[in-house]
Protein backbone atom coordinates (compact mmCIF):
# COMPACT_ATOMS: atom_id res chain seq x y z
CA UNK A 1 0.00 0.00 0.00
CA UNK A 2 1.16 3.70 -0.35
CA UNK A 3 2.38 5.58 2.26
CA UNK A 4 2.53 9.32 1.22
CA UNK A 5 5.13 11.61 2.82
CA UNK A 6 4.58 15.13 2.95
CA UNK A 7 7.06 16.42 0.22
CA UNK A 8 10.41 17.98 1.09
CA UNK A 9 12.12 18.39 -2.27
CA UNK A 10 12.49 21.12 -4.49
CA UNK A 11 11.23 21.33 -8.09
CA UNK A 12 13.75 23.31 -10.16
CA UNK A 13 12.25 25.98 -12.66
CA UNK A 14 13.24 23.84 -15.92
CA UNK A 15 10.92 21.09 -14.69
CA UNK A 16 7.93 23.83 -14.04
CA UNK A 17 6.59 21.94 -17.09
CA UNK A 18 8.28 18.69 -18.63
CA UNK A 19 6.94 17.72 -21.73
CA UNK A 20 7.56 15.83 -25.03
CA UNK A 21 8.46 19.07 -27.19
CA UNK A 22 10.53 21.64 -25.03
CA UNK A 23 8.67 24.83 -26.44
CA UNK A 24 5.37 26.51 -25.07
CA UNK A 25 4.32 29.62 -26.86
CA UNK A 26 2.28 30.86 -23.55
CA UNK A 27 1.77 31.14 -19.96
CA UNK A 28 -1.52 31.52 -20.19
CA UNK A 29 -4.29 28.47 -19.52
CA UNK A 30 -8.27 28.48 -18.48
CA UNK A 31 -8.84 25.27 -16.20
CA UNK A 32 -12.61 24.56 -16.27
CA UNK A 33 -14.81 21.77 -14.48
CA UNK A 34 -14.41 18.85 -16.82
CA UNK A 35 -16.56 16.03 -15.14
CA UNK A 36 -18.93 14.50 -17.22
CA UNK A 37 -21.40 14.53 -14.50
CA UNK A 38 -25.14 14.59 -13.90
CA UNK A 39 -26.25 17.54 -15.32
CA UNK A 40 -22.97 19.37 -17.02
CA UNK A 41 -23.09 20.62 -19.94
CA UNK A 42 -21.50 17.40 -21.46
CA UNK A 43 -23.81 14.67 -20.46
CA UNK A 44 -26.64 17.47 -21.46
CA UNK A 45 -25.49 17.64 -25.09
CA UNK A 46 -25.02 13.91 -25.08
CA UNK A 47 -28.31 13.24 -23.71
CA UNK A 48 -30.45 15.94 -26.08
CA UNK A 49 -27.91 15.62 -29.58
CA UNK A 50 -25.60 12.19 -29.41
CA UNK A 51 -22.22 12.89 -30.54
CA UNK A 52 -19.79 11.25 -33.44
CA UNK A 53 -17.61 8.69 -32.01
CA UNK A 54 -13.92 9.61 -33.24
CA UNK A 55 -12.14 7.87 -30.71
CA UNK A 56 -12.61 4.71 -32.03
CA UNK A 57 -10.47 5.47 -34.45
CA UNK A 58 -7.51 5.38 -32.01
CA UNK A 59 -7.71 1.71 -31.41
CA UNK A 60 -9.01 -1.51 -32.52
CA UNK A 61 -11.80 -1.40 -30.08
CA UNK A 62 -15.63 -1.38 -31.44
CA UNK A 63 -16.76 -0.53 -27.83
CA UNK A 64 -18.63 2.42 -27.08
CA UNK A 65 -17.66 4.15 -24.01
CA UNK A 66 -20.99 5.45 -22.58
CA UNK A 67 -21.47 8.42 -19.68
CA UNK A 68 -21.09 6.03 -16.89
CA UNK A 69 -17.66 4.53 -18.37
CA UNK A 70 -16.30 7.83 -18.29
CA UNK A 71 -18.21 9.40 -14.95
CA UNK A 72 -16.76 5.91 -13.37
CA UNK A 73 -13.12 6.47 -14.65
CA UNK A 74 -11.84 9.19 -12.31
CA UNK A 75 -13.37 6.38 -9.32
CA UNK A 76 -12.07 3.40 -11.22
CA UNK A 77 -8.37 5.01 -12.19
CA UNK A 78 -7.93 6.70 -8.77
CA UNK A 79 -7.16 9.72 -11.18
CA UNK A 80 -7.09 13.39 -9.27
CA UNK A 81 -9.70 15.03 -11.93
CA UNK A 82 -10.19 15.46 -15.41
CA UNK A 83 -10.04 19.13 -17.26
CA UNK A 84 -10.55 20.53 -20.16
CA UNK A 85 -10.16 24.19 -22.00
CA UNK A 86 -13.40 26.30 -21.97
CA UNK A 87 -12.95 26.81 -25.68
CA UNK A 88 -13.35 22.43 -26.21
CA UNK A 89 -16.43 21.88 -27.59
CA UNK A 90 -19.02 19.33 -26.16
CA UNK A 91 -18.00 16.80 -28.82
CA UNK A 92 -14.78 17.63 -28.64
CA UNK A 93 -14.86 16.64 -24.99
CA UNK A 94 -16.51 13.67 -25.76
CA UNK A 95 -14.39 11.86 -27.84
CA UNK A 96 -10.94 12.80 -25.94
CA UNK A 97 -12.80 11.69 -22.51
CA UNK A 98 -13.85 8.19 -24.24
CA UNK A 99 -10.43 7.76 -25.94
CA UNK A 100 -8.75 8.13 -22.73
CA UNK A 101 -11.02 5.68 -21.02
CA UNK A 102 -9.96 3.11 -23.66
CA UNK A 103 -6.49 4.40 -23.44
CA UNK A 104 -6.51 4.34 -19.57
CA UNK A 105 -7.27 0.29 -19.78
CA UNK A 106 -4.82 -0.24 -21.72
CA UNK A 107 -2.33 1.44 -19.72
CA UNK A 108 -3.50 -0.89 -16.91
CA UNK A 109 -2.87 -3.45 -18.60
CA UNK A 110 0.61 -3.07 -19.86
CA UNK A 111 1.81 -1.60 -16.04
CA UNK A 112 -0.14 -4.16 -14.09
CA UNK A 113 -2.43 -1.65 -11.86
CA UNK A 114 -4.93 0.34 -12.16
CA UNK A 115 -4.05 2.88 -9.94
CA UNK A 116 -3.23 4.69 -12.85
CA UNK A 117 -3.59 8.20 -10.83
CA UNK A 118 -1.67 6.95 -7.52
CA UNK A 119 -4.27 7.59 -5.36
CA UNK A 120 -5.97 10.80 -6.25
CA UNK A 121 -2.67 12.43 -7.18
CA UNK A 122 -2.44 12.54 -10.81
CA UNK A 123 -5.21 14.15 -13.24
CA UNK A 124 -5.56 14.66 -16.69
CA UNK A 125 -6.22 17.88 -18.35
CA UNK A 126 -7.19 18.27 -22.28
CA UNK A 127 -6.74 21.35 -23.87
CA UNK A 128 -6.20 23.49 -20.70
CA UNK A 129 -2.75 24.41 -19.66
CA UNK A 130 -0.19 24.22 -22.73
CA UNK A 131 -0.01 25.30 -26.09
CA UNK A 132 -0.68 24.36 -29.97
CA UNK A 133 3.55 24.05 -30.10
CA UNK A 134 3.38 20.99 -27.94
CA UNK A 135 1.91 17.84 -28.07
CA UNK A 136 2.14 17.29 -24.20
CA UNK A 137 3.46 18.58 -20.82
CA UNK A 138 3.70 17.26 -16.75
CA UNK A 139 3.67 19.75 -14.17
CA UNK A 140 5.25 18.52 -10.70
CA UNK A 141 3.61 21.26 -8.77
CA UNK A 142 0.22 19.97 -9.36
CA UNK A 143 0.76 16.98 -11.10
CA UNK A 144 -1.52 17.50 -13.97
CA UNK A 145 -0.95 15.88 -17.43
CA UNK A 146 -2.17 17.95 -20.32
CA UNK A 147 -2.32 17.12 -23.64
CA UNK A 148 -2.89 19.13 -26.11
CA UNK A 149 -5.92 20.34 -28.48
CA UNK A 150 -6.03 19.21 -32.47
CA UNK A 151 -4.53 21.67 -34.75
CA UNK A 152 -7.50 23.81 -36.64
CA UNK A 153 -5.74 23.10 -39.49
CA UNK A 154 -2.93 20.72 -40.99
CA UNK A 155 0.43 21.91 -43.21
CA UNK A 156 0.85 20.22 -46.60
CA UNK A 157 4.83 19.45 -48.05
CA UNK A 158 4.83 22.96 -49.28
CA UNK A 159 3.36 24.62 -45.76
CA UNK A 160 0.23 25.87 -46.77
CA UNK A 161 -2.24 25.60 -43.88
CA UNK A 162 -4.90 23.23 -45.34
CA UNK A 163 -8.56 22.41 -43.73
CA UNK A 164 -9.25 18.86 -43.58
CA UNK A 165 -12.04 17.18 -41.81
CA UNK A 166 -11.99 17.22 -38.02
CA UNK A 167 -11.48 13.51 -37.63
CA UNK A 168 -8.52 13.35 -39.05
CA UNK A 169 -7.14 16.65 -37.30
CA UNK A 170 -8.15 15.01 -33.95
CA UNK A 171 -6.20 11.98 -34.99
CA UNK A 172 -2.94 13.10 -36.21
CA UNK A 173 -1.98 16.21 -34.35
CA UNK A 174 -2.45 17.60 -30.96
CA UNK A 175 -1.36 15.61 -27.79
CA UNK A 176 -2.37 12.59 -29.87
CA UNK A 177 0.45 9.91 -28.54
CA UNK A 178 1.79 11.95 -25.95
CA UNK A 179 0.22 10.57 -22.93
CA UNK A 180 2.49 7.59 -22.39
CA UNK A 181 5.54 9.72 -22.37
CA UNK A 182 4.22 12.13 -19.83
CA UNK A 183 3.01 9.18 -17.17
CA UNK A 184 6.78 7.89 -17.49
CA UNK A 185 7.26 11.97 -15.94
CA UNK A 186 4.39 11.89 -13.42
CA UNK A 187 5.47 8.07 -12.25
CA UNK A 188 9.03 9.72 -11.79
CA UNK A 189 8.09 12.61 -9.94
CA UNK A 190 5.29 10.54 -7.90
CA UNK A 191 7.37 8.21 -6.52
CA UNK A 192 10.74 10.66 -5.93
CA UNK A 193 8.12 13.18 -4.52
CA UNK A 194 5.52 11.22 -1.99
CA UNK A 195 7.88 7.87 -1.52
CA UNK A 196 11.36 7.89 -1.85
CA UNK A 197 12.15 11.26 -1.12
CA UNK A 198 15.71 13.58 -1.66
CA UNK A 199 15.58 16.41 0.16
CA UNK A 200 17.12 18.18 -3.49
CA UNK A 201 15.38 16.28 -5.91
CA UNK A 202 11.52 15.96 -6.61
CA UNK A 203 12.05 13.69 -9.34
CA UNK A 204 13.98 9.64 -8.94
CA UNK A 205 15.56 10.64 -11.86
CA UNK A 206 17.49 13.99 -9.95
CA UNK A 207 15.28 16.04 -12.68
CA UNK A 208 16.50 18.45 -15.15
CA UNK A 209 20.50 17.29 -14.36
CA UNK A 210 22.45 16.28 -17.49
CA UNK A 211 25.27 15.21 -15.72
CA UNK A 212 26.95 11.76 -16.49
CA UNK A 213 26.73 8.76 -14.45
CA UNK A 214 29.74 7.21 -12.87
CA UNK A 215 28.56 5.54 -9.31
CA UNK A 216 25.17 4.92 -8.31
CA UNK A 217 25.38 5.98 -4.75
CA UNK A 218 21.71 5.10 -3.75
CA UNK A 219 20.63 2.30 -1.60
CA UNK A 220 20.86 -0.33 -3.36
CA UNK A 221 17.35 -2.02 -4.58
CA UNK A 222 15.46 1.16 -4.15
CA UNK A 223 13.23 3.14 -6.91
CA UNK A 224 15.89 5.80 -6.86
CA UNK A 225 18.64 3.12 -6.80
CA UNK A 226 16.96 1.51 -10.32
CA UNK A 227 16.15 4.74 -11.61
CA UNK A 228 19.67 5.51 -11.63
CA UNK A 229 20.92 2.26 -12.81
CA UNK A 230 18.58 3.03 -15.93
CA UNK A 231 19.68 6.57 -16.68
CA UNK A 232 23.30 5.00 -16.22
CA UNK A 233 22.65 2.53 -18.91
CA UNK A 234 21.05 5.08 -21.06
CA UNK A 235 24.15 6.82 -21.28
CA UNK A 236 26.17 3.93 -22.03
CA UNK A 237 24.75 3.70 -25.43
CA UNK A 238 26.24 4.57 -28.48
CA UNK A 239 23.08 6.93 -29.38
CA UNK A 240 23.42 8.41 -26.57
CA UNK A 241 27.00 9.41 -27.01
CA UNK A 242 26.79 10.50 -30.30
CA UNK A 243 23.77 12.81 -29.19
CA UNK A 244 25.69 14.19 -26.44
CA UNK A 245 29.17 14.84 -28.16
CA UNK A 246 26.86 16.71 -31.09
CA UNK A 247 25.12 18.60 -28.01
CA UNK A 248 28.23 19.66 -26.12
CA UNK A 249 29.87 20.74 -29.32
CA UNK A 250 27.06 23.47 -29.90
CA UNK A 251 27.70 24.64 -26.01
CA UNK A 252 24.50 22.79 -25.01
CA UNK A 253 25.61 20.64 -22.86
CA UNK A 254 22.53 21.44 -20.28
CA UNK A 255 20.59 20.05 -23.23
CA UNK A 256 16.77 19.30 -22.98
CA UNK A 257 17.42 16.06 -24.64
CA UNK A 258 20.04 15.29 -22.06
CA UNK A 259 17.70 16.37 -18.90
CA UNK A 260 17.66 13.00 -17.15
CA UNK A 261 13.77 12.87 -16.51
CA UNK A 262 13.74 13.33 -20.48
CA UNK A 263 15.88 10.04 -20.92
CA UNK A 264 13.56 8.31 -18.40
CA UNK A 265 10.42 9.85 -20.37
CA UNK A 266 11.73 8.60 -23.60
CA UNK A 267 12.79 4.92 -22.50
CA UNK A 268 9.45 4.25 -20.60
CA UNK A 269 7.56 5.85 -23.97
CA UNK A 270 9.50 2.68 -26.03
CA UNK A 271 8.73 0.42 -23.78
CA UNK A 272 5.05 0.94 -23.57
CA UNK A 273 5.19 0.54 -27.08
CA UNK A 274 6.74 -3.07 -26.94
CA UNK A 275 4.42 -3.99 -24.01
CA UNK A 276 1.70 -2.54 -26.48
CA UNK A 277 3.05 -4.93 -29.25
CA UNK A 278 3.37 -8.05 -26.89
CA UNK A 279 -0.04 -7.90 -25.48
CA UNK A 280 -1.85 -7.24 -28.96
CA UNK A 281 -3.02 -3.72 -27.82
CA UNK A 282 -3.41 -1.13 -30.54
CA UNK A 283 -3.68 2.49 -29.08
CA UNK A 284 -2.37 5.48 -30.51
CA UNK A 285 -3.94 7.83 -28.20
CA UNK A 286 -1.87 6.07 -25.59
CA UNK A 287 1.38 6.00 -27.72
CA UNK A 288 2.09 6.89 -31.17
CA UNK A 289 5.37 6.40 -32.96
CA UNK A 290 5.48 9.94 -34.56
CA UNK A 291 9.00 11.32 -33.42
CA UNK A 292 11.42 8.17 -34.39
CA UNK A 293 12.56 10.99 -37.20
CA UNK A 294 14.13 12.84 -34.17
CA UNK A 295 16.13 9.63 -32.88
CA UNK A 296 17.86 9.55 -36.38
CA UNK A 297 18.63 13.35 -36.64
CA UNK A 298 19.88 13.35 -32.86
CA UNK A 299 19.96 9.95 -31.45
CA UNK A 300 17.28 10.64 -28.41
CA UNK A 301 16.05 7.11 -28.92
CA UNK A 302 17.85 3.63 -28.30
CA UNK A 303 18.11 1.24 -31.15
CA UNK A 304 16.06 -1.89 -30.77
CA UNK A 305 19.19 -3.58 -29.67
CA UNK A 306 20.53 -0.82 -27.00
CA UNK A 307 16.67 -0.85 -25.90
CA UNK A 308 16.64 -4.64 -25.63
CA UNK A 309 20.06 -4.73 -23.21
CA UNK A 310 17.58 -1.89 -20.92
CA UNK A 311 14.47 -3.34 -20.96
CA UNK A 312 15.25 -5.77 -18.27
CA UNK A 313 15.89 -3.12 -15.94
CA UNK A 314 12.71 -1.19 -16.77
CA UNK A 315 10.86 -4.65 -16.12
CA UNK A 316 12.53 -4.47 -12.86
CA UNK A 317 11.00 -1.14 -11.74
CA UNK A 318 7.55 -1.38 -13.20
CA UNK A 319 7.29 -4.37 -11.15
CA UNK A 320 8.45 -3.20 -8.21
CA UNK A 321 5.93 0.52 -8.68
CA UNK A 322 3.29 -1.73 -9.51
CA UNK A 323 3.15 -3.84 -6.45
CA UNK A 324 3.07 -0.67 -4.29
CA UNK A 325 0.52 1.22 -6.68
CA UNK A 326 -1.67 -1.79 -6.09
Amino acid sequence: MLQLKKPIGTVRPKERRLGLVPVFASQKYVDTNTWVSVGSRVNAYWDENGFTPIYKGFSRTKRTVSADDINRAVIKFRLKGIEFGNWLTNEDAYNYLAALVIALNDLTRIVGYSNIGLNGTIGIAFGARGSQRAAGHFEPDTFMINLTRYKRYIEDLSGRRIDVPKQVKFMETGGVGALAHEYGHALDYFFGTFVEQSKFYRSLTYGSDTSLITKNIDKKGSLRYQMTEIIRAIQQTRSYRYMRKSLVTKGESDSYWLRHNELWARLFEVWVNYKMREKGITNRFLHKEKYKSLAKSIGCYQTQTEFSKIRPLVDRLILDISKQAN
